[in-house]
Parts: structure tokens; C-alpha cells; sequence
């Protein structure tokens, strides 16, 4: 009898846990994509920057335009300058972002932030450690003033 109510008392403890920790990562990111889908413009600049052990655009803010979903400029901000051509395609447009998410939800890393905006969804930070005690894995990336740019329509003469 001892042993039923323990056995009891501990799963109505796990249960509660998972109540309170709430949505797991996959159904965050699905519930953020929806909000970008809904909500999220075709059209916009906003900040990026990568913190890692991986070269690149490592360290420092990147301002990016995307028009029509795609990345069209992408200028440091520390100095104003265009970034270099080789790392265009390293810039993402803001699916981009949740696509990075996504590949590394499914990667399983030992310890993962994720934060979204509670407006559009889209990702605002992004911090990774794949391997708890291994050197130089970690991975981040932090994005910020996302600023719709409103499309002008050309008039019919």
C-alpha cells in the first residue's frame, strides 16, 4: 500500500512538472511561425549578430533589409560599411531564423534558449550549447529592431 501511494504521489509530481514547464521547444517554434505567418511583413530591416567559435560575421551587429523575403543589403553597424559578399548567404531573412531554430531543436543540444517576440513570433534570441562540458560549442544569435517597411504601390495612369 506504502509503496502505491509513493509510486502515486511521484507521478502526480511529474505530471505537475510538465504543467508548469509548459509548451516544449518544437510546439514554441510552430506557435511563433504561426504568428510570423499571420502577422510577420514581407518587407522589413532589422539587426543581427552570431556569437560563436565559428568565424564569419561572429560579434557584431549586421543591419539587414529584406524585401519581398529576401535578404537585398546587409551593412555593419559598428561602422556602416556593406557587408562582404562572401557572407550573404550567411544573412537570414527572419524564416531563415526559425529555420536555424528548427535545426537545432532537432540537433537535441544538451541546453537551449529560445525567445520570440510576443507581437510577431520572430525570433529574438537564440542561445545553444550542444554539448554541456565540450569547448567552444556554444551558439547564439540575438536579433533586434525589426521595422516593417510599408510597400508603395505604383498608381495606374
Amino acid at each position: 500500500m506504502f509503496r502505491a501511494a509513493v509510486c502515486l504521489a511521484f507521478s502526480s509530481l511529474l505530471a505537475a512538472c510538465s504543467l508548469v514547464t509548459g509548451p516544449n521547444d518544437t510546439e514554441q517554434l510552430a506557435d511563433a511561425r504561426a504568428r510570423w505567418a499571420r502577422v510577420g511583413p514581407d518587407n522589413y530591416d532589422y539587426d543581427v549578430r552570431w556569437d560563436c567559435f565559428c568565424g564569419g560575421l561572429v560579434g557584431r551587429w549586421v543591419e539587414v533589409s529584406v524585401r519581398d523575403n529576401v535578404v537585398i543589403q546587409a551593412r555593419y553597424a559598428d561602422t556602416g560599411l556593406d557587408v562582404e559578399p562572401q557572407f550573404y548567404s550567411e544573412i537570414p531573412t527572419i524564416p531563415g531564423l526559425f529555420d536555424q531554430v528548427a535545426t537545432i531543436i532537432e540537433e537535441d543540444p544538451d541546453r537551449l534558449e529560445v525567445e520570440y517576440d510576443p507581437g510577431d513570433g520572430h525570433p529574438v534570441m537564440l542561445a545553444v550549447d550542444r554539448i554541456y562540458n565540450a569547448v567552444d560549442d556554444e551558439y547564439s544569435f540575438q536579433s533586434r529592431n525589426l521595422q516593417a517597411i510599408p510597400v508603395l504601390l505604383k498608381r495606374a495612369r
